[in-house]
């Protein structure tokens, strides 16, 4: 038996103790466990996607295929083609909701996919036009930045007879319009209020730009600061960060003469760059720097960090799911109350990067 075989049959047993949509391993730890070259590993997962056992999200891993058939016989004679509606394909957290999407699709007969409007209210409504023109059955909107023109976009597929809904970002002005959003103001609240209840003072707040979400964030972090009885210092916010000045920031903020002593981070990749900038400092995470992160992108994090990120976990992936199902609902014409929206709140994961700062874990001691 070759290796390739031998290596593909032991995959299968340990995926035969998966559940449906669960990841399984990912190729590097398939490599690692086998002692195979990535190329092996390549031609085994391609095998399996073949034969319908496992299926692959970009940026998210593999996972195991759903093991029963669509949910009726009427699935079977038609395929159907979604469209997302995405500002920045690059963002981190939209493999998540991309793959609770997926997780729906894949027992609908459901393709579909993924186009970048780059924030812009014009390149949003051509691609609505080319989706619509396309015979497109549904579309998942995370919409433009608000202009004068957003409303003419829904407007136009209203009158197109194409059902959509509103992920992530909302569209107040179109309460008819299933909406499906993340509470961002909970998130930064709760992130702030750990940090506080640690024993840190000079909390600061960084997202790299100016939008609804981050807005939200911040408004949670000022709400928290306001009710330990501190004062949001303006120095210590930053909201608006020109691209590769992000360090420079966060070494400001760790030198000033009264430095911060906590990090708020938009994202993830924030929150790594504070370690490192720490680390420059001759600061120690937690002991001197309380860090909590959004997003959680652990798999990648903690092989960047030397420490265990606390971090706001937002539920991409199981609001991705929800608005697949209602928009599944509005394709067979199921009436959706008006002023549909579902919030999804976040929770705080507490891990390492903020156990108390080392003078007040010496007075517990």
């Amino acid at each position: 038996m070759t290796i390739r075989k031998k290596v593909k049959e032991e995959l299968l047993r340990y995926i035969e103790t998966r559940k449906p949509n669960e990841r399984i391993l990912s190729r590097n730890a398939i490599c690692s466990r086998w002692h195979i070259a990535r190329s092996t590993a390549d031609a085994i997962i391609s095998e399996l996607q073949r034969e319908g056992i496992v299926y692959c999200v970009k940026g998210s891993g593999t996972f195991v295929s759903p093991k029963q058939e669509p949910e009726t016989s009427a699935n079977n004679s038609k395929n159907y083609r979604w469209a997302i509606l995405a500002p920045d394909l690059t963002f981190s957290l939209y493999p998540k909701a991309f793959h609770g999407v997926a997780s729906f699709a894949w027992t609908h007969n459901i393709d579909f996919i993924v186009c970048c409007t780059d924030d812009k209210a014009d390149t949003e409504y051509a691609l609505m036009q080319r989706t619509v023109l396309s015979g497109i059955d549904g579309l998942i909107i995370i919409p433009a930045m608000t202009t004068t023109e957003n409303e003419r976009n829904y407007r136009y597929l209203i009158k197109s007879g194409v059902p959509f809904v509103f992920w992530q970002r909302s569209v107040d002005y179109m309460s008819d319009i299933p909406q499906f959003l993340l509470n961002g103001y909970y998130g930064g609240y709760i992130a702030t209020k750990h940090l506080i209840s640690k024993g840190y003072r000079r909390v600061s707040y960084m997202a790299q730009k100016r939008f609804r979400s981050s807005m939200d964030r911040y408004m949670g972090y000022c709400a928290a600061i306001s009710e330990a009885g501190l004062e949001v210092d303006p120095v210590l916010v930053k909201i608006g960060i020109n691209p590769g000045e992000e360090r420079a920031c966060i070494k400001d903020m760790l030198t000033q003469s009264t430095p911060a002593d906590g990090f708020i981070c938009f994202v993830d990749s924030l929150a790594v760059d504070v370690v490192h900038v720490a680390h420059e400092c001759d600061l120690r995470i937690s002991d001197d720097v309380g860090v909590i992160g959004f997003e959680g992108i652990i798999s990648w994090l903690d092989a960047e960090l030397d420490i265990r990120l606390t971090y706001v976990d937002i539920s991409y992936e199981e609001s991705g799911k929800m608005a697949a199902q209602i928009l599944w609902k509005m394709m067979h014409n199921t009436k959706i109350q008006m002023n549909y929206s579902q919030v999804f709140p976040p929770k705080l994961v507490v891990r390492d990067s903020c156990k108390g700062k080392r003078e007040n874990n010496r007075l517990h001691k």
